[in-house]
């Protein structure tokens, strides 16, 4: 009598509690790839009998996709195996890569993430989206060391207060996409606007655009709101992006300060910003190369804020250039990076391999 456990019910979106006799569903016996939702007033340490996949092979889940409002094909299920969940994993639903997912985390509201910032962990609940119906998720094991999967590029825009913070992407180069899904209206919420619909991940086709970003304070207060991104093999390159406030009037270069603060009521029209963005898909502004290697260092030909950055997009270096001409430490381990040379409106980037 002192635990709550919880199965998500995709056909009518609630949660069923395993202590409410009125659900006709059996809690005795956790079910095979089933996710579920367990809370605690406090920490503890959950034992299982039972056995998880120890080996490697494919593991199909068939998915539900009931036509039901904007929560439709939300399945709750769970990682299977006794190890962790990575991009490295070949994951699909349907013909898409599985890239965002939502968990419960810290037991708060739900939040999306990836598979580069956050692996799913043996035996977690996560939530995923079928699109149609019949579409299954399959873990494809078989080739795990054969063959590497690689998230898209995407934009991850994120608003904080507090400790409480809600996210949502922009997907280029395809990957699976989210629609929003809210458990309660009592914290704050962010969503892009895509096709007149809410999404906690959106993949886009277009590589220049202005895309609404919906967000609801849940009390009247201070919150931030960051856009970073994630640079996979083929180098998301931005030559601009601009995040608009509708309300203020205020027009923020996310290029130069990636992050923004802001007075929100709860009362606040949920349509309060925009992104600005263009990609440069082609990289046809590399020809104009600013930076060489040699005798093992990186000379930089330029003035402004250099920014390294390696394969997965995790920023290792920014410095303020005040020569034209700079020598400066290489990476030490070998790979692809990408340099980007800001000096107000002018962005270069380039790509160097280190041998």
């Amino acid at each position: 009598s002192t635990y709550d456990l919880y199965l998500y019910h995709e056909p009518t979106h609630y949660w069923w509690n395993s202590k409410n006799p009125e659900h006709d569903y059996d809690f005795t016996v956790l079910k095979y790839l089933e996710g579920y939702l367990y809370a605690n007033a406090e920490d503890v340490t959950l034992s299982f009998e039972g056995n998880m996949m120890a080996t490697d092979h494919t593991v199909t889940i068939p998915l539900s996709c009931y036509a039901a409002g904007g929560l439709k094909g939300y399945n709750l299920v769970g990682n299977p195996f006794t190890r962790r969940l990575t991009e490295e994993d070949v994951i699909k639903i349907g013909d898409d890569d599985l890239t965002t997912y939502l968990v419960a985390d810290g037991g708060g509201e739900l939040v999306p993430y990836t598979l580069v910032e956050r692996p799913i962990e043996p035996g977690e609940g996560f939530f995923v989206q079928a699109t149609e119906p019949g579409q299954n998720l399959v873990f494809n094991h078989a080739t795990r060391g054969e063959q590497t999967k690689r998230e898209p590029a995407y934009l991850c825009i994120e608003a904080s207060r507090d400790g409480a913070y809600d996210r949502a992407y922009v997907q280029f180069d395809g990957g699976n996409a989210l629609r929003k899904m809210k458990l309660n209206d009592n914290t704050l919420s962010l969503s892009v606007l895509h096709n007149g619909e809410d999404w906690a991940a959106a993949t886009l086709e277009s590589a220049t655009d202005e895309l609404p970003v919906h967000f609801k304070a849940q009390e009247n207060g201070t919150y931030t709101l960051t856009v970073s991104e994630s640079l996979n093999s083929k180098f998301l390159i931005l030559n601009y992006l601009h995040l608009i406030d509708n309300l203020t009037g205020a027009d923020i270069d996310l290029l130069q300060t990636p992050s923004y603060t802001f007075e929100a009521k709860f009362t606040d029209y949920e349509s309060r910003f925009k992104l600005v963005f263009s990609v440069d898909e082609d990289n046809q502004n590399h020809n104009d190369n600013f930076a060489f290697i040699s005798n093992g260092e990186l000379i930089v030909t330029g003035e402004g804020t250099l920014q390294i950055f390696d394969i997965l997009g995790h920023q290792l270096l920014s410095k303020e250039l005040s020569t034209l001409n700079s020598q400066l430490s290489t990476p030490t381990s070998p790979g692809v990076y990408v340099l980007r040379l800001i000096n107000g409106n002018n962005v270069k980037t380039q790509k160097i391999v280190i041998q």
